[in-house]
Protein backbone atom coordinates (compact mmCIF):
# COMPACT_ATOMS: atom_id res chain seq x y z
CA UNK A 1 0.00 0.00 0.00
CA UNK A 2 1.29 3.39 -1.20
CA UNK A 3 -0.12 6.74 -0.06
CA UNK A 4 0.65 9.78 -1.75
CA UNK A 5 -0.14 13.23 -1.45
CA UNK A 6 0.80 16.58 -2.67
CA UNK A 7 1.21 20.54 -1.26
CA UNK A 8 0.82 23.15 -3.51
CA UNK A 9 2.68 26.38 -1.95
CA UNK A 10 1.13 29.86 -3.64
CA UNK A 11 2.78 33.05 -3.14
CA UNK A 12 1.82 35.96 -4.27
CA UNK A 13 1.90 37.86 -7.18
CA UNK A 14 5.08 40.25 -7.89
CA UNK A 15 3.45 44.10 -8.24
CA UNK A 16 3.84 43.83 -12.21
CA UNK A 17 1.90 40.64 -12.78
CA UNK A 18 -1.44 41.64 -10.77
CA UNK A 19 -4.17 42.63 -12.39
CA UNK A 20 -3.82 45.81 -14.61
CA UNK A 21 0.40 45.44 -14.60
CA UNK A 22 2.01 45.02 -17.80
CA UNK A 23 2.80 41.80 -17.72
CA UNK A 24 -0.64 41.10 -16.87
CA UNK A 25 -2.72 39.06 -19.56
CA UNK A 26 -5.32 37.70 -17.87
CA UNK A 27 -7.53 38.52 -14.71
CA UNK A 28 -6.14 37.55 -11.38
CA UNK A 29 -7.99 34.70 -9.74
CA UNK A 30 -10.19 36.21 -6.91
CA UNK A 31 -10.03 34.72 -3.08
CA UNK A 32 -13.39 33.27 -3.56
CA UNK A 33 -12.20 30.88 -6.40
CA UNK A 34 -9.62 28.98 -4.21
CA UNK A 35 -12.31 28.22 -1.59
CA UNK A 36 -13.77 25.54 -3.44
CA UNK A 37 -10.01 23.75 -3.77
CA UNK A 38 -8.95 25.37 0.16
CA UNK A 39 -12.88 23.49 1.36
CA UNK A 40 -12.11 19.76 -0.95
CA UNK A 41 -8.11 19.92 0.81
CA UNK A 42 -9.34 20.55 4.46
CA UNK A 43 -12.66 18.24 3.77
CA UNK A 44 -10.13 15.64 2.36
CA UNK A 45 -7.66 16.18 5.33
CA UNK A 46 -10.78 15.85 7.99
CA UNK A 47 -12.38 12.82 6.04
CA UNK A 48 -8.64 11.12 6.09
CA UNK A 49 -8.69 11.82 10.01
CA UNK A 50 -11.59 10.66 11.12
CA UNK A 51 -11.00 7.57 8.94
CA UNK A 52 -7.14 6.90 10.85
CA UNK A 53 -9.51 7.49 14.22
CA UNK A 54 -11.80 4.81 13.79
CA UNK A 55 -10.47 2.14 12.19
CA UNK A 56 -10.57 -1.02 14.36
CA UNK A 57 -7.08 -2.24 13.94
CA UNK A 58 -4.33 -0.21 15.67
CA UNK A 59 -2.23 1.88 13.19
CA UNK A 60 0.42 4.04 13.96
CA UNK A 61 2.45 6.56 11.28
CA UNK A 62 5.83 7.45 11.42
CA UNK A 63 8.46 9.57 10.43
CA UNK A 64 10.53 7.74 8.00
CA UNK A 65 12.71 10.13 7.85
CA UNK A 66 14.04 11.03 11.24
CA UNK A 67 16.28 8.93 13.20
CA UNK A 68 14.92 5.97 15.08
CA UNK A 69 11.52 6.92 12.92
CA UNK A 70 9.66 8.43 15.94
CA UNK A 71 5.82 8.28 16.18
CA UNK A 72 3.85 10.98 15.07
CA UNK A 73 0.56 9.63 15.88
CA UNK A 74 -1.36 6.27 16.92
CA UNK A 75 -5.35 5.78 16.60
CA UNK A 76 -7.70 4.69 19.37
CA UNK A 77 -7.33 0.89 18.39
CA UNK A 78 -3.70 0.92 19.40
CA UNK A 79 -4.00 2.72 22.44
CA UNK A 80 -6.74 -0.44 23.65
CA UNK A 81 -4.40 -3.10 22.16
CA UNK A 82 -1.33 -2.14 23.10
CA UNK A 83 -2.30 -0.20 26.33
CA UNK A 84 0.08 3.07 24.85
CA UNK A 85 -1.70 6.51 24.47
CA UNK A 86 -0.97 8.56 21.62
CA UNK A 87 0.34 10.93 23.44
CA UNK A 88 2.43 8.75 25.58
CA UNK A 89 4.33 7.26 21.96
CA UNK A 90 4.18 10.89 20.24
CA UNK A 91 8.13 11.83 19.68
CA UNK A 92 9.31 8.34 20.31
CA UNK A 93 10.73 5.80 18.36
CA UNK A 94 8.39 3.12 17.81
CA UNK A 95 11.19 0.43 18.29
CA UNK A 96 11.19 1.63 21.86
CA UNK A 97 7.68 2.31 22.30
CA UNK A 98 6.42 -1.29 20.63
CA UNK A 99 9.63 -3.59 20.33
CA UNK A 100 11.74 -3.29 23.49
CA UNK A 101 14.76 -2.09 21.15
CA UNK A 102 14.38 -4.86 18.46
CA UNK A 103 16.03 -2.62 15.41
CA UNK A 104 15.87 -5.68 13.44
CA UNK A 105 12.17 -6.57 13.71
CA UNK A 106 11.44 -2.97 12.83
CA UNK A 107 14.22 -3.13 9.85
CA UNK A 108 12.65 -6.45 8.63
CA UNK A 109 9.20 -4.99 9.04
CA UNK A 110 10.08 -1.74 6.77
CA UNK A 111 12.03 -3.72 4.21
CA UNK A 112 9.27 -5.60 3.16
CA UNK A 113 7.00 -3.36 3.60
CA UNK A 114 3.97 -4.64 1.27
CA UNK A 115 4.43 -8.16 2.98
CA UNK A 116 2.75 -8.50 6.19
CA UNK A 117 5.51 -9.44 8.59
CA UNK A 118 5.27 -11.91 12.35
CA UNK A 119 6.61 -10.08 15.11
CA UNK A 120 5.86 -9.82 19.11
CA UNK A 121 5.02 -6.76 20.14
CA UNK A 122 5.04 -5.26 24.09
CA UNK A 123 2.06 -3.83 25.74
CA UNK A 124 2.80 -0.78 27.86
CA UNK A 125 1.90 -3.22 30.93
CA UNK A 126 4.37 -5.83 29.98
CA UNK A 127 2.55 -8.40 28.14
CA UNK A 128 4.03 -10.18 24.92
CA UNK A 129 1.41 -10.08 21.81
CA UNK A 130 2.09 -11.58 18.46
CA UNK A 131 0.72 -9.57 15.63
CA UNK A 132 1.04 -9.30 11.72
CA UNK A 133 2.25 -5.73 10.49
CA UNK A 134 2.56 -4.12 7.52
CA UNK A 135 3.81 -0.80 6.18
CA UNK A 136 3.19 1.48 3.80
CA UNK A 137 4.69 4.58 2.41
CA UNK A 138 3.92 7.87 2.43
CA UNK A 139 5.67 10.00 -0.25
CA UNK A 140 5.74 13.48 -0.82
CA UNK A 141 5.24 15.10 -4.74
CA UNK A 142 9.01 14.38 -5.26
CA UNK A 143 8.30 10.73 -4.47
CA UNK A 144 10.26 11.10 -0.88
CA UNK A 145 9.34 8.55 1.60
CA UNK A 146 8.14 10.92 4.37
CA UNK A 147 6.29 8.74 6.74
CA UNK A 148 4.99 5.08 7.16
CA UNK A 149 1.72 3.63 8.21
CA UNK A 150 2.17 0.91 9.95
CA UNK A 151 -0.92 -1.42 10.92
CA UNK A 152 -1.28 -4.37 13.19
CA UNK A 153 -3.35 -7.61 13.34
CA UNK A 154 -2.98 -9.44 17.15
CA UNK A 155 -2.41 -12.97 16.50
CA UNK A 156 -5.17 -14.92 18.91
CA UNK A 157 -4.68 -18.27 19.83
CA UNK A 158 -7.11 -20.75 18.50
CA UNK A 159 -9.73 -21.42 21.02
CA UNK A 160 -10.65 -25.27 22.09
CA UNK A 161 -13.69 -26.61 20.37
CA UNK A 162 -15.84 -28.50 23.11
CA UNK A 163 -14.70 -31.91 21.79
CA UNK A 164 -10.98 -31.73 22.37
CA UNK A 165 -9.97 -29.91 19.10
CA UNK A 166 -8.72 -26.18 18.35
CA UNK A 167 -10.06 -24.35 15.49
CA UNK A 168 -7.79 -24.77 12.27
CA UNK A 169 -6.39 -28.10 12.94
CA UNK A 170 -9.23 -29.61 10.52
CA UNK A 171 -11.19 -30.77 13.40
CA UNK A 172 -8.31 -33.59 13.96
CA UNK A 173 -8.33 -34.48 17.59
CA UNK A 174 -4.73 -34.12 19.25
Amino acid sequence: MTLSYKVRVSAPLPPDMRRGGPASAAPAPKAADAAPALFRLLADSALYRAAFAACGYPMAIIDAVANGHPVVQVNAAFERVFGIADADARGKPLVSALFRGDHVALQRLLEKAEERAALRAWCKNGTALDVEASAGAMRDVKGERTHWIVTFSPQVPSAPIPNGTTQGDGGVAS
